[in-house]
């Protein structure tokens, strides 16, 4: 039997959920991955949205598009951050892939922050994917800690496929909040992945390392990018690029 930990690596755009908090925005980029080994590269296009409607409460919503192995799957998602108490968030997401070839038809995220010392707390996460030919469930827990702009945290993943088995994988990130509307993050991610491509299930050995963030640039507006290399077990080696726009209402 094969096992395999489906890796949550953050992509830009995810804060941790303690970092949940701010004014209502809009966000629009491309990416592009070069695969080695003869694979053809891959593209995304993203826009995303998020909204305010009130201190405790923050709504966003995204759809991205993506390219890979000649096929197209477009994700549309939307999610909920509440705030329960002064160091307690709560957040809930839904995702659905109408044509699901390489990515979950239907995916359910829910996490809970909790500040346990003065400098930093934990946040539980469960997620349930539905896939054409499988179900998955995931659960992590990932501790912070705050050191003035600086945020370290480690995440530990625990995955169960329907009729493959479970294993576990980590991540380990640092991020630097060097302004109110500034941050750039470095992550590395290690543990077995699945990928469904049409009826087959890729399983390998995934590293990770990327560097992601926001730059503010004048006024309301701010640039993102992300940067990756990805060890794809010995399939590919994959190299990502991504860059966008943020406007701050």
């Amino acid at each position: 039997m094969k096992f395999f930990t489906h890796l949550c690596i953050p992509t830009l755009f995810i804060f941790p959920v303690s970092h949940a908090f701010a004014d209502s925005s809009v966000a629009a980029g491309v990416g592009y991955d070069w695969l080695n080994n003869d694979f053809s590269s891959w593209q995304h296009q993203y826009l995303r949205g998020h909204h305010s409607f009130s201190e405790r409460t923050r709504w966003r919503g995204e759809v991205r598009n993506y390219n890979r192995y000649g096929l197209t799957n477009t994700s549309m998602s939307t999610g909920i951050t509440y705030q329960l108490a002064a160091r307690r968030v709560a957040d809930i997401e839904i995702s659905y892939t109408p044509s699901a070839e390489f990515r979950p038809q239907q995916r359910y995220t829910a996490q809970l922050y909790q500040g346990l010392w003065q400098d930093g707390g934990v946040t539980l996460g469960a997620q349930h994917s539905v896939w054409p030919t499988n179900d998955s469930r995931s659960f992590f827990i990932e501790p912070d800690y705050y050191h003035g702009p600086f945020r370290f945290a480690a995440r530990y993943n625990w995955v169960d496929l329907d009729g493959v088995g479970s294993s576990s994988g980590y991540s380990l990130s640092a991020a630097w909040y060097y302004d109110d509307r500034s941050h750039t993050t470095l992550s590395y991610a290690d543990g077995r992945e699945i990928e469904p491509i049409g009826e087959n299930i890729l399983i390998s050995q995934v590293r990770s390392l990327a560097l992601f963030g926001r730059h503010h640039l004048r006024e309301r507006w701010s640039f993102e990018y992300a940067l990756s290399y990805t060890e794809q077990g010995n399939f590919y080696n994959r190299t990502g690029v991504e860059l966008g726009v943020h406007y701050q209402f």
